[in-house]
């Protein structure tokens, strides 16, 4: 924020820009939400969290599935249960 752009330019002097230590840091002004209200924020952010947790488990296992079936067809290609001598790709997946 420009509040706190302007308390570290106000702290940083000259060429030498060392950083800021904790004494520092520790007088500035930080302006909080209400208690209530950043709690709301986090209720909020854990429930986002969690959907993005499900989702991320679900692509996964379709992934694993995916992998399971790809070696599974190519298995059966290569031991002959499938006969895959006269396949031709469909126009729509030489066009990609």
């Amino acid at each position: 924020s420009n509040l706190v752009q302007d308390q570290i330019n106000l702290l940083q002097t000259g060429g030498n820009r060392e950083g800021l230590n904790f004494e520092q840091i520790s007088k500035f002004i930080v302006v909080l939400p209400p208690l209530d209200e950043r709690r709301a924020i986090v209720s909020h952010l854990n429930t986002e969290s969690l959907a993005y947790d499900v989702l991320e488990h679900k692509a996964s296992a379709i992934i694993t599935l995916l992998q399971e079936r790809r070696t599974a067809l190519i298995s059966a290609a290569v031991t002959g249960k499938i006969d895959v001598r006269h396949w031709q790709p469909s126009a729509a997946e030489i066009s990609h």
